[in-house]
């Protein structure tokens, strides 16, 4: 390329030697009438001559200047371009041969600069496409003198490299190419990004093709529906088409009219708000293909920077329908609870106000009776004096049942508050009111576990006590009884126990004992109306707790009775 411009430079200067000389032959007449009679001829021709090879000097010399600049500025230019890390340049000529290259072209050719050098451009990819004569004349033709192309090119090592070609086609004043530079970016990153894309597209439509509940994917601005999921059909009861268009939707899903504006109506009211919390609906009825009615719940996400807007449903029809019918148990329940807390409370009234007014008709019937026998026992024989003491038995056992009836019923109308108390103390207190029986039957009472607080009624709490160690002191054995009560914290509350050697209780009864005048022994042998524990449990159940006879001490190995009460608040 140098040396045809160095060429074109001197035939510039030869043409002015060329039109010196002719100057020179053509005029010397002229000259010789312009200067002295006493300068020859060949003088003048001297003269001439040497100032035509000034001028033609000054000529050269403005030439060749201009041609070293520029190619001094092309090379530079160049030398930037190839000195650029992060481009592959190469310069073809006007034949498509490589005439130089950036030494960053060896990272996707696998060829070193003295290599390509020489190389046929298109010999360099897969193809024979990249024909750069041909690209080149095109790029010209169409007038811009630029060109932008993909391909493949083939690494020395045999593998493809994916590029992005961008050519600048260089021209003389003639329109002639000169030389062309094309730089190359390498796509392999590029193209990794895409597939890792497309991976993770296909992957996410895969997904929401599975997904157990209905998606759909609509363009905001048209309506247009891009994807729609199995699912999304099969709540809707309608194929994948018929629900594509948004006016068609809305006519197939909700035939009614009216239901079908006003639902409208709010969705899009929803939607333009732009508030997310508005997006979400449940409870919307829907009609299927074959005329099957569902209750479906929705949920719209928009995508506002893609223009796209991402629709959820699930079918929630018998959930819908199974909370109605919850909601109708629970209202029943909560009735029944109303009329079995009033129906309880009259009962409780009632067992008070019958066992509080019949306990003076009983002493009256005791009190005649055994007057009737203090006056008139001379007067009755045998049989009658024994019918007199079984009245009198009979009223004393009933005011007796009278009373317990009457604890009972307090158990669940007491109106203490509750507070905090000490176990101890109130096991202690127990054995205060029962401190004769305990010295009569030489019983001892053992307390372990410490001085634990619980919030309770401590009335009703100290009645526990009494009914459960005067149940060990009632039915002790041969033995001086022994009582051991323990307190034990658990993770779901407090746990205290009730122990003794007395005969014990056979575990077939243990849910029959806390029933109200059950009884597992004749009058005969233990005095008592059976109702006792069935306070215990009234007072244990006002606390939310739970009482049971532990199952390993059976019969003859004493009894052991466990409460559970909760730890916090009561």
């Amino acid at each position: 390329m140098l040396d045809k411009n160095a060429r074109r430079g001197g035939l510039v200067a030869l043409t002015y030697l060329i039109l010196g000389v002719l100057w020179i032959l053509l005029t010397d007449e002229f000259a010789k009438l312009l200067v002295a009679d006493s300068v020859s001829l060949e003088d003048i021709q001297v003269y001439k001559g040497l100032f035509f090879v000034l001028v033609s000097a000054i000529v050269i010399y403005f030439v060749t200047t201009q041609l070293y600049r520029k190619l001094v500025a092309r090379d530079a230019h160049i030398g930037t371009l190839l000195s650029h890390d992060g481009l592959v340049l190469m310069v073809t000529g006007s034949t498509g041969i490589v005439l130089t290259t950036s030494e960053s072209a060896e990272k996707i050719t696998g060829l070193s600069q003295n290599e390509l050098r020489g190389t046929h451009f298109d010999r360099l990819f897969v193809t024979s496409e990249m024909d750069v004569q041909r690209l080149c004349a095109t790029s010209i033709a169409e007038g811009h003198g630029e060109f932008t192309r993909e391909a493949d090119l083939i690494h020395r090592d045999g593998y493809q490299v994916p590029v992005r070609i961008r050519g600048t086609v260089k021209r003389n004043s003639a329109g002639s190419i000169v030389y062309c530079t094309l730089l190359l970016d390498d796509l392999r990153e590029q193209r990794r990004l895409e597939e890792e894309q497309d991976r993770q597209a296909r992957f996410i439509k895969t997904a929401l093709f599975h997904l157990p509940i209905g998606v759909a994917v609509n363009r905001i601005d048209t309506g247009e529906t891009t994807l729609v999921n199995a699912k999304f059909s099969e709540v809707y009861g309608w194929p994948a088409d018929e629900l594509a268009d948004v006016e068609q939707f809305f006519k197939n899903v909700y035939p009614d009219e009216h239901y079908r504006n006003e639902l409208r109506s709010k969705i899009m009211a929803d939607i333009a708000s732009g508030d997310p919390k508005r997006m979400a609906w449940s409870g919307i009825r829907i009609t299927t293909k074959t005329g099957e009615e569902r209750i479906v719940a929705a949920v719209n996400i928009p995508v506002p920077e893609q223009g796209l807007m991402i629709s959820t449903v699930q079918d929630i029809t018998e959930s819908h329908y199974a909370r109605i019918l919850l909601q109708r148990g629970k209202d029943d329940l909560e009735r029944v609870n109303k009329d079995l807390l009033r129906s309880n409370k009259e009962l409780e009234e009632f067992a008070y106000v019958a066992s509080h007014d019949l306990q003076e008709p009983l002493r009256m019937v005791a009190q005649f009776t055994r007057l009737l026998e203090k006056r008139y026992s001379e007067n009755l024989d045998e049989h009658a004096l024994r019918y007199i003491a079984y009245a009198v038995e009979g009223a004393q056992r009933m005011q007796i049942m009278l009373n317990d009836l009457l604890n009972y019923s307090r158990v669940g109308s007491q109106s203490d508050g509750f507070e905090r108390a000490n176990l101890r103390v109130m096991v202690d207190r127990a054995c205060d009111m029962l401190a004769l029986r305990i010295e009569q039957s030489q019983a001892t009472i053992e307390i372990t576990g410490g001085e634990p607080e619980i919030k309770c009624i401590p009335s009703l709490i100290e009645r526990l006590f009494i009914n459960l160690i005067d149940n060990a002191l009632k039915y002790r054995s041969l033995e001086p009884p022994h009582v051991k009560v323990h307190f034990e914290e658990r993770d779901n509350g407090r746990l205290i126990s009730v122990t003794d050697n007395g005969i014990g209780i056979d575990p077939l009864f243990a849910e029959r004992i806390f029933v109200i005048f059950q009884r597992l022994h004749k009058r005969e042998e233990f005095q008592g109306t059976g109702i006792g524990l069935a306070v215990c449990k009234r007072i244990v159940e006002r606390h939310q707790g739970r009482i049971w006879l532990k199952a390993d001490n059976g019969l003859n190995k004493g009894a052991c009775f466990q409460i559970l009460l909760p730890l916090d608040e009561l």
